[in-house]
């Protein structure tokens, strides 16, 4: 399973880049945010079944100690696996922008673009690093609203400005964060689209469940 030991250093090696990042940067207080129950997420999505739960590193969970982090591997009927994290929080420092996050840390980012996926705005691009070659899917939703730039960062001024006045004085939000991995190959990048086109609607099921008069889990 080559397949599934790449994607597990890549998720690895990512959120380890992400906290790097993350924490470099310099934080304003907001009120806090309710925590989207994420570990409830369905394992089976149409013809891709996830595999066990990937095990959350102490460090990462020590740095983000509000959030809920779930990292699965589903797998298609192909044989061929999709890297799902979803991540949600109490706290908007514990979100992070892997545009900024990644190349701090040894990453480069190459081939940024959103695209339109069944309504929903997916930022990709392609990471690479000691010669791990992956594609790379995202977007949030909810209280945390970050917009991918033109060189692919996040407009920051324009991001926190709404952030502050969606949220502040209110503590009812809810926010999550979507990333998907495969190779980038052709065959993985068509494992992305066919996998957030089978992912959206049961996301959209998990939002309504615990958040019904709220905003949506898709932009």
């Amino acid at each position: 399973m080559q397949n599934a030991k790449v994607l597990s250093l890549i998720g690895l090696l990512m959120v380890s880049a992400a906290l790097v990042g993350a924490y470099a940067l310099p934080r304003a207080p907001v009120p806090a945010m309710h925590r989207l129950p994420v570990e409830t997420f369905t394992p089976q999505i149409g013809g891709w079944t996830a595999n066990a739960d990937l095990p959350v590193d102490d460090f990462v969970q020590q740095k983000l100690p509000t959030a809920k982090i779930v990292t699965r591997d589903y797998m298609g009927t192909s044989g061929r696996q999709v890297e799902l994290l979803l991540l949600s929080a109490e706290r908007r420092e514990d979100f992070h922008d892997p545009n900024e996050c990644f190349p701090g840390s040894g990453w480069q980012l190459t081939d940024r673009r959103p695209i339109q996926i069944g309504g929903q705005t997916v930022n990709t691009m392609r990471a690479e690093r000691d010669g791990v070659r992956t594609r790379v899917w995202y977007w949030w939703a909810g209280e945390v609203d970050f917009e991918q730039g033109d060189a692919g960062g996040q407009r920051k001024i324009q991001a926190l400005r709404k952030f502050v006045l969606h949220t502040f004085g209110r503590a009812d939000g809810m926010s999550l964060f979507v990333r998907m991995t495969a190779p980038d190959t052709e065959p993985g990048r068509a494992d992305l689209r066919a996998f957030t086109q089978t992912l959206l609607p049961p996301l959209k099921d998990l939002w309504k469940t615990a958040n019904p008069s709220g905003a949506s889990a898709t932009k």
